[in-house]
């Protein structure tokens, strides 16, 4: 079996999080918890459990992730630091 380099490990753990934050200044519950059940197989080292709730995130169509920045670009806007910014 092969073994994720710990360096890598720490890396996808830390984007995790960040992308985390940023579902949740959005008030993206769902997403938020999705991302955050990942972290955690992640920080069990069950990396293949992670891979599989990752692969079946849904990226386009309704209800996917890609609503997240259809939001965005409906309002003109975006969160930085829980504060609307105009783009």
């Amino acid at each position: 079996m092969n073994t994720v380099p710990e360096s890598t490990k720490s890396e996808a753990m830390h984007a995790t999080r960040a992308f985390i934050e940023a579902l949740e200044a959005e008030h993206l519950q769902g997403w938020a918890h999705r991302f955050a059940e990942i972290l955690a197989m992640l920080e069990r080292d069950r990396i293949r459990e992670a891979i599989h709730l990752y692969a079946q995130t849904r990226y386009t169509g309704p209800g996917s992730l890609s609503d997240v920045y259809a939001n965005d670009e409906a309002v003109g806007c975006c969160r930085f630091e829980g504060h609307l910014v105009k783009v």
